[in-house]
């Protein structure tokens, strides 16, 4: 089964997962394997005095989430899937960098790609600006 033919991609609601599949139907030979819901982050602790066992519940839940990672040869590439371009996703993908290679220093720094269905140049621009790609689909 190729990977565009998958029913369903771990994380991703169903409006991203009609994005992701056309991203996949053109481009899905540029990554050699994907990875789906990665956690980066030690998640947050609660205040106050609570059970050990839940406060390594709340660390879990809050962890950060990362949509898919690609893999080119052993380069990462974190990819944000989503309907429409906003600003604030490219903090959000250069948060997702900096807790990957806290827990990956001795690796490559990884790529990050927002995949959407629409995006104008000044958008496009910006996310450039950032070191980000953007994706058309």
């Amino acid at each position: 089964m190729t990977e565009k033919d998958k029913r369903y991609y771990t994380h991703l609601l169903p409006e991203e997962s009609k994005v992701w599949r056309r991203f996949l139907e053109k481009y899905e030979d540029r990554f050699e394997r994907y990875e789906y819901d990665i956690h980066v982050g030690k998640g947050a602790i609660p205040p106050g005095e609570i059970d050990n066992k839940y406060k390594e519940n709340f660390s879990r839940l809050t962890r950060k989430r990362i949509d898919v990672v690609g893999f080119v040869g052993t380069r990462p590439v974190i990819i944000e899937v989503r309907p429409y371009v906003a600003y604030h996703l490219a903090g959000k993908l250069e948060g997702y960098r900096y807790f990957w290679t806290q827990e990956h220093p001795d690796d490559e720094p990884p790529a990050l790609l927002l995949i959407c269905e629409w995006c104008n140049n000044e958008d496009r621009t910006f996310f450039a600006s950032r070191d980000i790609e953007v994706a058309v689909v």
